[in-house]
Order: structure tokens, then sequence, then C-alpha cells
């Protein structure tokens, strides 16, 4: 990831973000960030024999992280890393004497932290080839075992920045992937899907989170429901 990603759509969020700006500040703060998340397999040996997983044939110490996840003092275990061809994260919670799967997507671990009773894992899976979207899972678990997932996922033309100030206003437009009017009809390379330029959507005095200004453009989320957002660009009048 660079220092400002190329990225910017398609969210699938709760809509807590539009309650807590802090909260979507800092998880969108964290995709620009460069350090590599260290694995930890620490007691790795004395965890319970882990039944129906492997990647390539095998149980993979390497992409191993051991840590207490749901807070009841046993260790659970996340596998996260390449699983040829692709990156994988997999995430189990101990039951004394084996292992409860919850959560499994593509990518792998960018980041961890405990909020409370609630442990946050952020898994990143970058876009390739034919797909043109990179995602943010959010696996979040509790002490009652359960998993609440997001996702937060990126079209490869948008390019993410953050104000000093997220705020929520008002508007009307064309959310666009890119700062500029492109409505010149185009057919995806690779699935021949008619696109209309750089258009996303379209809303009508909604209540958006402003992420960014560039000039008479403005980065915004616009919630599409309680569990999808969409980030792009809007021209204001």
């Amino acid at each position: 990831m660079k220092s400002q990603l190329i990225l910017a759509l398609i969210l699938t969020v709760s809509n807590t973000y539009g309650q807590n700006l802090s909260t979507l500040q800092k998880q969108l703060q964290q995709l620009l960030d460069t350090k590599e998340f260290q694995l930890d397999t620490n007691g790795f040996s004395q965890l319970p024999k882990l039944e129906d997983y492997t990647c390539n044939g095998r149980v993979p110490k390497r992409n191993a992280h051991v840590c207490d996840l749901n807070q009841d003092s046993l260790k659970d275990l996340i596998f996260t890393g390449s699983c040829t061809p692709y990156t994988e994260t997999v995430i189990f919670l101990n039951q004394g004497k084996s292992f409860q799967q919850v959560y499994s997507s593509g990518g792998k671990v960018i980041a961890i932290e405990k909020k409370g009773d609630i442990t946050e894992i952020m898994i990143f899976v970058e876009a390739c080839c034919c797909i043109n979207f990179s995602s943010l899972f959010i696996a979040q678990i509790r002490k009652d075992n359960t998993c609440q997932k997001q996702s937060i996922t990126f079209h490869t033309d948008t390019e993410l920045s953050l104000g000093q100030a997220l705020h929520n206003k008002k508007m009307s437009g064309t959310i666009r992937t890119t700062p500029k009017v492109n409505n010149k009809p185009q057919k995806d390379k690779c699935t021949d899907e008619q696109q209309i330029g750089n258009q996303l959507m379209d809303i009508k005095n909604e209540e958006v989170t402003v992420l960014d200004q560039k000039g008479k453009w403005s980065l915004v989320l616009v919630a599409k429901d309680t569990e999808q957002s969409v980030i792009g660009w809007i021209k204001t009048k």
C-alpha cells in the first residue's frame, strides 16, 4: 500500500460509521499505513489439533498468529498470508479441546486492535488482474464467540485522502471514481459489462460524510443502507 492509496470505492460497513466519524477516519487511515503486521506463533505447539484446514495440503505454521481474541484466556488462532496462488485469512476460536472456525476470506491481516469486549481484525485484499477492487475486511470478535463481519471495497481509480476533520453534509449529484466528469460509455475489458464513464451512483439531497475537499470536488462517503456505503467524488454546485 502506498502513502496515498489508489482506491475508493464501494464500502460495506455498519451504520455506526455515520455515528462515529473518528472510528471511520481511523479505519481509513489504517489503509495508508505501510507497516507489516508481525505474526506471533508463540504457543502454537500447545494448541488443540486443528481439524479440516490445510493450505496446499498442510497446516501453514509460518502463516499462523496466536492470540486470545474472545478474551476467555484461551489462545485462538489466525492463519493469514500466502496460500498459492492467492492470500487468505481464516480465524479459529479455541474451545478448549477443539477449534471453531468463525471467519474466512481472501487477503492478509494488517492490524488487530482490542476495543473493550471486542477484538477487531482488519484484513486487506489487494486488487489483481481482472478484479478492479481492493477490499478491507473487518472481523469483530466478541466474548460470546460471535463474529460481526464488515468490508470496505475499493476501486483502483480513486485516490483516498483524508482532510483535517470529517463532517456530515446534505448533497445532490453523481458519485464518481475520480474528480472529473466522464460520461463516455465503455466496456469492462474482462467482462464486457457496459459502464458509463466514471459514474458510481446518483444521490439527491442525501446526507454524506465529507472525507476531503479538492477545489469544487468533495470526496464523500454515502450510506446506501444500514450495511453498505460508497465512497467517491462529487462535484459541488
